[in-house]
């Protein structure tokens, strides 16, 4: 007898960032079917309309690759920026995700909870995620979950990766004006904005004849030049080591980790750096309340997060099987950022 019931369920993560969208599609056994992308997912960005036309976009083309239409999808799973406040869940349902998806249940959680669970195979530990901005979010064994900062600098977030990268802009101008050491990124600033001197290239940032788009990201020449001995980089290093791992600590006592053994997962563009000088510093802070806490770099995408806190709610955790086949069939690094 025909019937319209799918014979495979199929599973659904989205991540919504600053900068892209990604949408993976599953079975429950973790074989990717289907890899969708598109831009900002970040309301705050651009926008809840823009916003749900790009997560629409991602969707979209991950059903077209796999073959699926919404209907076969059973559950999706979700990691967005600007998911920051109470008030904003109802919103971002009403506005953005309701209209998309209609009855099909989701989780909606921020996307540092995403980068979490795709981080690491447990499903308890910290992550501190350092790119555009910087956030730290922990979760129990018993599934209790807080998070700390992601909010902007002026609510208190420090030393994300904008601001490692303006804090070594800054130091060309300290040791020009005879304020701070004398710093390795001057030569390398003028080098790159053709720039003869200090003022010169005070002067074109000034009037808007440079910007800080201009150059390689701030961040990874502050990363280059303290691995080539930079004293004044390494110092922006071991300080923003040092704020994140006091993040770290801060999300695993908001769930009583800090006893426990588990990972910190070190996620975002911040973290790609030559010199090991944050995360050395960052280690050390982390040790003085959670000695048995251990640094790692993510395992997966914080899509592959939200992909798994899909499957996870109506099925067992994942097993070393749901790994092995995700290893099988996800798409590449190059083909996900190219």
């Amino acid at each position: 007898m025909q019937t319209d019931v799918p014979t495979t369920a199929y599973y659904m993560g989205i991540d919504a960032g600053g900068t892209k969208t990604h949408c993976l599609i599953s079975d429950r056994q973790g074989s990717v079917a289907g890899f969708g992308r598109s831009g900002c997912g970040n309301y705050e960005g651009v926008g809840a309309d823009a916003a749900r036309e790009n997560i629409g976009a991602s969707i979209d083309e991950a059903l077209e690759r796999a073959g699926l239409t919404l209907n076969d999808v059973v559950r999706i799973g979700m990691g967005v920026a600007g998911a920051d406040l109470p008030e904003d869940y109802p919103m971002l349902s009403r506005e953005i995700f309701d209209p998309l998806l209609g009855d099909i249940p989701y989780i909606l959680k921020n996307d540092s909870f995403a980068a979490l669970r795709g981080g690491t195979k447990q499903r308890f530990g910290v992550v501190v995620s350092c790119g555009t901005g910087v956030v730290a979010a922990a979760r129990n064994r018993d599934g209790k979950e807080d998070r700390v900062g992601g909010l902007g600098p002026f609510f208190g977030d420090q030393y994300s990766a904008s601001q490692i990268g303006l804090l070594g802009l800054a130091s060309v101008f300290r040791a020009a004006d005879g304020v701070g050491p004398d710093t390795s990124l001057t030569e390398t600033l003028l080098d790159l904005s053709g720039t003869a001197s200090v003022p010169e290239l005070l002067s074109k940032l000034y009037h808007g004849e440079l910007s800080t788009e201009s150059f390689p990201p701030l961040a990874k020449l502050v990363h280059e030049a303290a691995a080539t001995g930079d004293g004044v980089s390494q110092e922006i290093l071991v300080d923003a080591g040092r704020e994140m791992g006091r993040m770290a600590n801060a999300a695993a006592r908001k769930v009583g980790l800090t006893g426990d053994e588990f990972t910190v997962v070190t996620a975002g563009s911040g973290f790609k750096g030559r010199c090991p000088a944050m995360i050395e510093s960052m280690r050390e802070q982390v040790h003085t309340e959670s000695p048995r806490a251990r640094l790692e770099f993510p395992l997966y995408e914080p899509v592959v997060g939200a992909l798994l806190l899909a499957i996870e709610a109506e099925n067992p955790p994942a097993a070393e099987t749901t790994y092995t086949n995700l290893d099988a069939t996800l798409p590449s690094h190059g083909e996900m950022y190219s």
